[in-house]
């Protein structure tokens, strides 16, 4: 084992990408906390994977919401800073704005200065036997950290961004941005390049994260509100319905009225039986509500 340590322990794998965003991971522990002990059995384990499942989605729901509808604290005049909150979600933004913060404790220190590529030591003040080293190319405008933070969780490090400061990088490299942490992460459009520049998008009409983060907050109050009785549920879902056959029906070039199926004569979405029980629909809610939010957003 001691020999293949390099396949299977985490610290001789900084260079791999795992995006991961804690010291203590968690994965599956974390995902089945509180629905799965010692003793639960195989049977119940199918069950309770059903119910981990939607208590994630139903958290992510509640992150979405809370990225889309509230504004991040900035800590620091810095552009990057500025821009990061515009793109980010809040989670990200929150690991990010720590990294940037520590900046101000982690100086960088030129060592060597020869050829294309300059490399920096950096270190927090008096600690500098645990300083790390980075070597910053001017020309590509990229920097590569002896800690691999950036390689492993996606997160650009303090020691990056120190020597940004350094060399007046005022924003980030679009390279330095992943596409999964940002706002946008569901759609299918790349980042966009005034987003990864020095302007900062404004939020006009016109931008297509605007029109995205428009739509979806409509879509959460929408199945807020349909998940408070069956009665209303039923009546979101057929609303949901044909407004999922008037959004295929103009992607599509036909006239609005024209009805819409999936190619096999079934509705975009599944009616609700008229032998559903109340307790069942409000359960299986869960489901739909995610499922509304993409159908809302996707087009």
């Amino acid at each position: 084992m001691y020999a293949t340590r390099e396949q299977w322990v985490p610290v001789y794998m900084r260079n791999t990408f795992f995006g991961q965003l804690s010291g203590n991971g968690g994965g599956l522990n974390s995902f089945f906390d509180g629905f799965v002990t010692a003793s639960t059995t195989m049977q119940m384990i199918v069950k309770q994977y059903e119910k981990a499942l939607a208590s994630w989605n139903e958290e992510e729901l509640k992150a979405d919401h809370e990225t889309t509808n509230t504004t991040p604290s900035l800590k620091t005049p810095s552009p990057m800073e500025r821009q990061a909150a515009n793109l980010y979600t809040k989670r990200i933004f929150m690991k990010f704005q720590e990294e940037l913060v520590e900046t101000l404790a982690n100086p960088a220190t030129k060592v060597d200065d020869s050829g294309d590529v300059v490399r920096y030591r950096v270190a927090k003040f008096g600690e500098d036997h645990r300083g790390h080293t980075v070597s910053f190319c001017s020309f590509e405008n990229k920097a590569t950290c002896s800690c691999q933070m950036f390689e492993f969780s996606g997160i650009i490090c303090r020691h990056v961004l120190a020597v940004f400061r350094a060399k007046n990088v005022l924003t980030l490299p679009s390279h330095y941005i992943l596409k999964r942490w940002t706002r946008d992460a569901r759609t299918g459009g790349a980042i966009l390049e005034e987003e990864c520049g020095s302007e900062i998008p404004n939020g006009t009409p016109e931008s297509s994260t605007s029109k995205y983060n428009n739509l979806r907050q409509e879509a959460i109050k929408y199945v807020e509100e349909g998940a408070k009785s069956i009665h209303v549920y039923k009546v979101a879902m057929n609303a949901l319905q044909e407004a999922a056959k008037k959004i295929s029906a103009v992607n599509s070039g036909l006239p609005s009225g024209t009805p819409s199926t999936n190619g096999s004569g079934q509705d975009l979405l599944p009616a609700i039986g008229e032998s559903e029980s109340a307790s069942q629909s409000v359960v299986s809610f869960s489901y739909y509500r995610t499922l509304a939010i993409e159908v809302h957003c996707y087009f």
